[in-house]
C-alpha cells in the first residue's frame, strides 16, 4: 500500500513544483541576474553585463539610504506595537462566553478590509482640516491643536505605523488565539491550588505556552512590515520629503516607473538579504529568552466583555465612520464631524452616495473581474497546495527531504524581491492585460503548503489505510476522505487567501492596464484620484470593496480559528 503511495506521490506534487519553479525560483534567479546588468525594460536588446557596478551605485544613492532607514524604522516600531496589541487582544477574547465571537469579528474586521480602502479612510481621517478630518475633529473638540498627520515629515511615518499596526493586528491575534486555547486549563487550575495569582499564571504558564507561536508571529510581521508599500503608495506619495519612502517603494519607482531593471534588480537582491537577515537575527532573540469559584469567575467575565465592548467600538470605529459616512448626504458630512457621535449616526441616511458610484465608474465591472480571478485562483491554489501537502505529510519519495526544504525555506521570500523578474517573465509569456497574469504565478504559496502539510500530519495513518484496503486509491482517497475530515484547514486558507488576494493592490496595478479589467480595488484607488472628489460616494465604494469580505469572516470564523490550532501554527 505504502508502495503504491510513493508511486502517485509526484502526480500530487508535480503542478505546484513545475509552477514553484517557473514563477518563484526562476524569477528569483533571474532578479539576481539582472542585478549584474545595465537593464532597462524599454531597451532589452541593449542589456549589458556591469558587475557590481549597480550596487556600487545603490549605496551611493542618499534615496536608497533614505529609504533603507525607513524601511528599518517602520519594523523596528510596528513590530512590536502591533504584537503586544495583538496579544492584549487575544487575552481579552480567549474565553469562550456568549457573544464573544463578536468581538473576535471586530478586531478582524479592519483584515479583511483590503489595506487599499484602509489607506484612502484613514488619509481622510487624517485630513489636517478639523472639519473634515475625523481624528483632528476629536483633537480640537478636546482643546488639542490639530496636526498634520500625512504633510510634515514629522509625523507621517508615525501615522502610517499606528494604522497599520491597528489594520493588522487581528490576524495576528487569531494566530495568538490558537495558541492560547491550545494551552491545557489543567495547568492553571494546579497553579491556582498551589496558590499561583493571575501575574505567575502569566509569566509561568501563559508565556511559556506559546513561545513557538509567538517566534512565528514575530518573524511574520517582520516580513511583513519590510514589505510597506501601499500605504505610502495611496497616502503620502513616499513623501513629504521622502519620509515615507520604503524599500519597495523606491524598488517599484526604479523598476517600474524609471524602467531601470538592473538597478531594481539589485535593490531587490539588496532588500531579500535584508529581510532574511533580520528574520534570522529575530529568530535568534526570540530563542534567547526563553479566582475563588463561581463568584470570582461571573466577575472577570463582566470585566472581559467591558473592555471587549469599550475597546471594539474604539476599534471599530473608524470603520463605523465609514459606513455611517456612506449612507450620509455630503453636507451632513462634515457638518457632523464636530458634533462628536453625530459623526456616528446616519442622520438624513440616502443611498445617493451608492447610486453615484455606479454611474461614475464601472464599480459592478470592477467587482466582478474581482470576484472572478479571486474565486479562480483560491480554488486552483487549494487545490494544487492541499495536494502538495498532502504528499509532504503521507507519502515516502526521493527528494521529498529537499523538496520539503525549498518550501520551508521560501517561506521568507518576500514576493517584492522578485517582483521585476516575475513581471519580466509574465511579459514574456504575453499575459499582461490578463486574468492569466494574476491567477497563474500565484497558484503554489509555500505558506499554505506548510499549514495544509502541518494539518495532514496529524489525520491518522489508520484511515488512510482503511480506505486503501476498501479498495481507494490515492486521488480517492484524498478527495473522498482527507478532504472532508480537513474543513477547518481549508477554511482557513480560503479566508487568508480570499482576502489576500481581494486586497491585493500592488500586482494588478503592475499587470493591468485596460481601464476594463481593473480588478476593485484599483477602481476604487482610480475613483480616489479622478475629480471631482466627493467623500460620501468615496466612502460608499471602500464599504463596497469592504463589507463582503466581512460577512464572508463572520460565517467562517469558527473554522479559522480551529484552522489555525490544528495547522502546526501554535507550535
Amino acid at each position: 500500500m505504502r508502495g503504491r503511495r510513493k508511486s502517485y506521490a509526484y502526480f500530487f506534487i508535480l503542478p505546484g513544483c513545475l509552477i514553484l519553479l517557473m514563477f518563484t525560483i526562476l524569477a528569483a534567479a533571474l532578479a539576481f541576474g539582472f542585478s549584474f546588468m545595465d537593464f532597462n525594460l524599454l531597451r532589452p536588446k541593449d542589456a549589458a553585463f556591469v558587475g557590481f557596478e549597480n550596487y556600487i551605485r545603490l549605496f551611493q544613492d542618499a534615496s536608497f539610504l533614505k529609504a533603507m532607514k525607513n524601511t528599518l524604522y517602520f519594523a523596528v516600531i510596528v513590530v512590536p506595537y502591533q504584537v503586544t496589541l495583538a496579544f492584549g487582544l487575544a487575552l481579552l477574547v480567549r474565553e469562550n462566553i456568549k457573544g464573544i465571537g463578536i468581538f473576535r469579528s471586530a478586531y478582524f474586521s479592519p483584515l479583511v478590509t483590503s489595506m487599499s480602502v484602509i489607506a484612502i479612510l484613514w488619509t481622510f481621517i487624517y485630513n489636517p482640516n478639523p472639519t473634515q478630518g475625523l481624528l483632528n475633529a476629536i483633537l480640537t473638540k478636546f482643546g488639542l491643536p490639530a496636526c498634520d498627520f500625512l504633510r510634515s515629515a514629522d509625523t507621517a511615518m508615525n501615522s502610517i505605523i499606528f494604522m497599520s499596526g491597528w489594520h493588522a493586528a487581528g490576524h495576528q491575534m487569531m494566530i495568538l488565539l490558537a495558541g492560547l486555547q491550545a494551552i491545557p486549563e489543567d495547568l492553571y487550575e494546579a497553579a491556582s491550588i498551589d496558590g499561583a495569582g493571575a501575574l505567575k499564571k502569566f509569566l509561568y504558564i501563559t508565556i511559556p505556552g506559546i513561545k513557538n507561536v509567538l517566534i512565528f508571529v514575530v518573524m511574520m510581521t517582520t516580513i511583513a512590515a519590510m514589505k510597506l508599500f501601499t500605504q505610502p503608495y495611496i497616502m503620502t506619495n513616499g513623501g513629504p520629503k521622502e519620509s515615507t519612502m520604503t524599500l519597495t517603494y523606491y524598488l517599484y519607482r526604479q523598476g517600474f516607473q524609471y524602467r531601470n531593471m538592473g538597478y531594481a534588480s539589485a535593490v531587490s537582491v539588496i532588500f531579500f538579504i535584508v529581510v532574511v537577515g533580520i528574520s534570522v537575527v529575530v529568530k535568534k532573540l526570540m530563542k534567547a529568552r526563553e479566582e475563588d469559584k463561581q463568584m470570582n469567575k461571573n466577575k472577570k467575565y463582566f470585566l472581559i466583555y467591558v473592555v471587549n465592548i469599550l475597546l471594539g467600538l474604539l476599534y471599530i470605529s473608524p470603520l463605523i465612520w465609514m459606513v455611517v459616512s456612506a449612507f450620509k448626504p455630503e453636507n451632513r458630512i462634515f457638518a457632523d464631524m464636530s458634533k462628536g457621535l453625530a459623526a456616528f449616526w446616519p442622520a438624513g441616511a440616502t443611498l445617493d452616495n451608492f447610486k453615484e458610484v455606479f454611474v461614475r465608474s464601472n464599480m459592478p465591472r470592477y467587482i466582478l473581474n474581482s470576484v472572478t480571478y479571486v474565486t479562480i485562483l483560491v480554488f486552483l491554489s487549494m487545490a494544487v497546495n492541499s495536494a502538495f501537502g498532502y504528499a509532504l505529510a503521507k507519502f515516502e519519495f526521493k527528494g521529498k527531504n529537499v523538496i520539503l526544504t525549498v518550501v520551508l525555506s521560501l517561506l521568507v521570500l518576500p514576493l517584492e524581491s522578485i517582483l521585476l523578474s516575475l513581471f519580466f517573465i509574465v511579459n514574456k509569456l504575453g499575459w499582461v492585460d490578463s486574468y492569466l497574469a494574476l491567477i497563474i504565478p500565484f497558484i503554489v504559496k509555500c505558506f499554505d503548503v506548510y499549514l495544509f502539510r502541518q494539518f495532514f500530519l496529524d489525520v491518522p495513518d489508520d484511515l488512510i489505510e482503511a480506505a486503501e484496503i476498501d479498495g481507494a486509491g490515492p486521488f480517492k482517497t484524498f478527495l473522498q476522505v482527507i478532504i472532508p475530515v480537513s474543513k477547518p484547514v481549508f477554511a482557513t486558507v480560503f479566508i487568508l487567501d480570499y482576502v489576500a488576494y481581494w486586497s491585493d493592490f500592488m500586482w494588478p496595478l503592475l499587470v493591468i492596464t485596460d481601464a476594463g479589467k481593473r480588478t476593485v480595488q484599483l477602481g476604487i484607488q482610480t475613483f480616489f484620484t479622478e475629480p471631482p472628489v466627493y467623500y460620501g460616494p468615496i466612502m460608499a465604494a471602500l464599504t463596497i470593496a469592504s463589507v463582503p469580505m466581512i460577512i464572508m469572516f463572520l460565517f467562517l470564523q469558527k473554522y479559522y480559528v480551529q484552522g489555525i490550532s490544528t495547522s502546526g501554527i501554535k507550535g
